[in-house]
């Protein structure tokens, strides 16, 4: 029995019967996501247990965090920032779009929604938590794409293949109401439930028969539709940082303040003062001498150890101080390649939610169709300008690239249709101050007309 037959209580239970169904994998994918945005975020990296038992034996508890750097380092590069303008953006190509108006309505979606607002909160999600979420429904009444930033802790997937063919979110409200969003390829249904039990329910056809959502994991193990946080694996030696760091901050403190030694049979304690022109009573044979004890490399080379290591799992380059001159963009290109790499698997999953995302939004806007589109992102590190340029005046010269393209590679996420019609818009408008082609101004100031064009 179709769904548009049921009674509202009907499909209410059939989807909480599916979210339930669901739960074991919910349950688990929360638990994560809320450990792990207490250990990076809160910076909640001692037990209670352990920060009790130090603070009863007067010992600090350092918390280092090197995974808060790793995601704020990620995630800079992962949606970079225009290095022309500062600002974060994301932009779009469309292929087959003669006259543009493709790219500008996936631009104005993706600005009336601040894109970038929601690439940070999805992108800590993907980082942090191992998957992230972009949903992008039809409003109703306007009939154009939203962009909604979901909490993918609470997302209730049903796959066949790669297909996502079932999809719920519920969301719980401080009142203790709660949302819930529900999709297949045949219906959507929308359930306000209070906190009194009393709830209300819209269920439509799916017109357009697909779900606009695109879930984005983490680097999944093969044929699984769960991320896995890049954090796991830096927790154990971030831990080990805070609690041998902390140890050496004690025996550092108690080693580094110089003991007091005197040797006298005469002077009494408090008869002799410290420090910048002060005067101690001690005869002839009495002696003070001020001792140190030098604390072992050892730890510190431990210490040096764990952060080279952690380094190296993230492909993170430490450069502050290094770069003493110049270098070029292949130098530095080669430095970053590691963590390049890494950024580039992850955008393999991105890079499939924009396309579908923007497949959405082309779909609304116009009909449905089998538009191709490609995500444009801004270089992730700083290239030398002048050789870019001069290498695409080259290939422009040589006709092995279009204008179009060149503007695409180089301006990133601008409109190249756009930027092509102002160039030729300006050229009209500057067009009187060049010189006619047949005439030819003499050194004398006076003109004459060219034979060259008789």
């Amino acid at each position: 029995m179709s769904k548009s037959k049921l009674a509202n209580s009907e499909i209410k239970q059939e989807v909480e019967d599916f979210i339930s169904d669901k739960q074991k994998v919910t349950g688990a994918r929360s638990n994560s996501f809320q450990s792990l945005f207490e250990f990076v975020l809160d910076s909640d990296q001692w037990t209670r247990t352990e920060e009790k038992e130090r603070k009863s034996d007067g010992l600090e508890s350092l918390i280092f965090n090197f995974s808060s750097d790793f995601v704020d380092r990620y995630l800079a590069r992962l949606f970079p920032r225009n290095q022309r303008t500062g600002v974060l953006e994301v932009g779009a190509k469309v292929y087959d779009d003669k006259d543009g108006k493709m790219v500008s309505e996936i631009m104005s979606v993706y600005r009336k929604f601040y894109l970038p607002a929601i690439l940070i909160e999805q992108g800590m999600n993907f980082l942090i938590g191992g998957a992230a979420c972009l949903y992008y429904p039809q409003n109703p009444k306007t009939k154009k794409a939203e962009i909604i930033s979901l909490n993918p802790r609470n997302c209730s997937l049903a796959w066949h293949g790669d297909e996502l063919i079932r999809f719920a979110h519920k969301e719980k409200f401080t009142d203790g109401g709660e949302e819930i969003i529900y999709y297949d390829k045949n219906v959507i249904i929308n359930i306000l439930i209070d906190a009194d039990g009393t709830y209300e329910l819209e269920s439509r056809k799916n017109e357009l028969g697909f779900i606009p959502v695109s879930w984005i994991p983490c680097f999944p193990k093969p044929h699984s539709k769960e991320g896995r946080s890049k954090i796991l694996q830096l927790m154990d030696l971030d831990v080990e940082t805070n609690k041998q760091a902390s140890n050496f901050s004690k025996r550092v403190d108690d080693n580094t303040i110089p003991h007091v030694n005197v040797f006298s049979d005469t002077a009494k304690e408090g008869t002799y003062k410290r420090g910048r022109k002060k005067v101690s009573y001690l005869k002839g044979d009495d002696d003070v001498r001020v001792e140190e004890v030098n604390e072992s490399s050892i730890v510190l080379e431990y210490l040096d150890f764990i952060d080279k290591r952690m380094r190296r799992k993230t492909g993170i380059v430490d450069i502050g101080g290094a770069i003493k001159a110049a270098i070029s963009g292949v130098s530095l290109s080669f430095q970053f390649s590691e963590m390049m790499d890494l950024i580039g698997f992850m955008r393999v999953f991105w890079d499939k939610a924009f396309r579908e995302m923007n497949d959405a939004i082309l779909t609304y806007k116009f009909k449905p169709g089998d538009y191709d589109t490609d995500p444009i992102y801004n270089p992730a590190l700083a290239f030398d300008s002048k050789v870019k340029t001069e290498e695409y005046i080259m290939l422009l010269e040589n006709k092995l690239i279009s204008r179009k393209d060149a503007i695409t590679e180089l301006r990133a996420v601008e409109d190249p249709d756009d930027v092509i019609a102002k160039i030729i818009e300006e050229d009209k408008m500057f067009d009187y101050l060049k010189p006619k082609v047949d005439d030819h101004i003499p050194d004398d100031g006076k003109k004459v007309k060219n034979n060259l064009t008789k």
